[in-house]
């Protein structure tokens, strides 16, 4: 007979599931270019210029360790704005690799990459702005 409680297996099993927190494989990261004020003029980066100007970081400072490096370019925002992925053991020689780095595109334009946000979850990058100032 049901009196109206809920057995304690069922519950105990429902608390277990609901509360389990899944561990992302994954690290995300926005990026943007920033280039000499005078020079951007109609800059238009293309996800291969942004794949070689990645590539080029990584090697620089980590040789073939950095080079074989596996991302992904999961969106280009705009322009100069990226959204990328990466295993999350590799996201220290990301970060390091983007926040040392300066290199040459076409035309002698200067530039580096600005992290924008990071994150172990893609919301933590395409969400809303948590700045309330």
């Amino acid at each position: 007979m049901n009196d109206g409680n809920i057995s304690g297996e069922y519950f105990e099993q429902k608390w277990t599931l609901n509360n389990i927190k899944k561990d992302s494989i994954w690290f995300y990261f926005k990026l943007q270019v920033v280039v000499d004020m005078t020079n951007d003029d109609g800059l238009d980066l293309d996800l291969l210029t942004w794949k070689t100007i990645l590539l080029r970081s990584f090697k620089k400072f980590y040789g073939l360790v950095g080079e074989s490096i596996q991302f992904d370019l999961l969106q280009k925002i705009d322009n100069k704005t990226v959204i990328i992925r990466c295993y999350k053991e590799d996201k220290d020689v990301v970060t390091n690799s983007l926040v040392s780095s300066q290199t040459t595109l076409d035309n002698n334009v200067e530039c580096y990459i600005r992290i924008l946000n990071k994150s172990q979850y893609l919301v933590g990058v395409t969400g809303p702005s948590r700045d309330f100032i």
